[in-house]
C-alpha cells in the first residue's frame, strides 16, 4: 500500500471513466476519450493489470459526483523513450513521469501537477547515522551496508547522497568507489525498519525520507540520544502529473478546475486521503530547478542509470 501513494497521478485521471462505458444505452452522448501515459518508475513493483482493474472500480464514487463525460484509455510504459514518442506523437494527452523524464520532453508545459504532503510537494532525503559516526561519514559508509526502503519517492535519494559524499571527498580515486555507492544498499521493509537497523548496529546508516526519520523520531523519542542526520538534501520533486500543451480539447479547463478543487469534494477528498495528499497543486514548473540541477551534475559525475 505504501507505493500506492505514487500512483495518484494515476489514480486522479481515472476519475474521468464516464458510466457510458458501463451501459450499452445509445442514448448517452458523444464520449471524449483522454489518453493517459505513465511511466513504469512511477508505477513501483505492482501488478499494472490488478492495480489498473482495482483503480478504476475505485472510481464509481466520482464519476457519480462529478459526472464527467470522459472515457480513459491507459498507457503503461516500461520504456520511457516509447511513452516519449507517443507523446511527441500527441498520441498522449497526458502523463506521470519524474523530473529527469521530463527534462527530455520536447514538448515541455509551463506548469504541472503535484501531490502535497503535509503541506508540501517536496520531499527532502536524510542520511541517518549513530552520533559517534556521524564526523567520518565517508569512512563509515565504506564499511558497512546503508539500509534503505526503495520506492518511487526515493529515486534521487542515492544520486544525491553520492552527490555529497563527492563534495565531501572530491579526491581522486573516490569518485568510482561512491559510484558503486548501490552496491552497500541493503533493501529494508519498510523505512522505520531501515532506521531501526542503524540503532541496532545492523547498519552503519540509514536512507530515508527526513519526515520518515521525523516521525520515526516522534514515535520512539529514544532514537534522537542515539542517532543524528549526517545530511539532508534540499527539497526536491520526485514525479508530477502534466498535460501536453498542444493538448486543447473542450474538456480540459473542466478537467484542470477539477484537479485544483478535487479537495472539496466528498469524494476528491476520499481520494486524497487514500493516497496521503492534501490537495493537487498546480505550480509552474520552476519548482523543478533544484532537482533538474541535481540531475544534470550526477549525470555529469556518474552514470544516468536511473534518473
Amino acid at each position: 500500500m505504501r507505493q500506492l501513494e505514487f500512483l495518484s497521478f494515476l489514480f486522479l485521471f481515472l476519475f474521468f471513466t464516464p458510466l457510458s462505458s458501463y451501459s450499452a444505452d445509445v442514448s448517452e452522448p458523444p464520449v471524449h476519450c483522454f489518453t493517459f501515459g505513465i511511466s513504469a518508475v512511477n508505477f513501483g513493483g505492482l501488478n499494472k493489470n490488478d492495480t489498473t482493474a482495482s483503480l478504476k472500480a475505485w472510481t464509481h464514487a466520482i464519476i457519480y459526483e462529478e459526472k464527467f463525460n470522459l472515457s480513459l484509455q491507459i498507457d503503461l510504459f516500461n520504456s520511457f523513450e516509447e511513452l516519449n514518442s507517443k507523446y511527441d506523437k500527441q498520441e498522449i494527452d497526458a502523463a506521470s513521469i519524474n523530473v529527469g523524464e521530463f527534462m527530455q520532453l520536447h514538448e515541455k508545459p509551463s506548469y504541472v501537477y503535484i501531490p502535497t504532503y503535509n503541506n508540501s510537494p517536496f520531499i527532502r532525503y536524510a542520511l541517518v547515522v549513530r552520533k559517534k559516526d556521524a564526523t567520518n561519514v565517508f569512512k563509515q559508509l565504506s564499511r558497512g551496508h546503508i539500509a534503505f526502503h526503495d520506492s518511487p519517492k526515493m529515486i534521487y535519494a542515492v544520486p544525491w547522497l553520492q552527490l555529497f559524499l563527492l563534495k565531501m571527498q572530491p579526491e581522486s580515486g573516490n569518485k568510482e568507489k561512491i559510484g558503486s555507492l548501490s552496491r552497500n544498499l541493503h533493501q529494508a521493509e519498510n523505512p522505520s525498519k531501515a532506521i531501526f537497523e542503524v540503532f541496532f548496529h545492523q547498519a552503519v546508516a540509514a536512507l530515508v525520507t527526513l519526515e520518515s526519520y521525523q516521525l520515526a523520531c516522534e514515535l520512539n523519542p529514544q532514537l534522537q540520544n542515539n542517532l543524528e542526520t549526517a545530511a539532508i538534501s534540499p527539497e526536491l520533486i520526485a514525479a508530477m502529473f502534466l498535460l501536453r500543451p498542444s493538448f486543447q480539447a473542450s474538456y480540459r479547463k473542466q478537467l484542470e478546475e477539477y484537479l485544483e478543487t478535487m479537495h472539496t469534494t466528498t469524494a476528491g477528498k476520499q481520494v486524497l486521503t487514500t493516497f496521503q495528499s492534501e490537495k493537487i497543486i498546480k505550480y509552474p514548473i520552476s519548482i523543478l530547478q533544484t532537482t533538474m540541477e541535481l540531475i544534470t551534475a550526477h549525470r555529469s559525475n556518474f552514470s544516468n542509470e536511473g534518473i
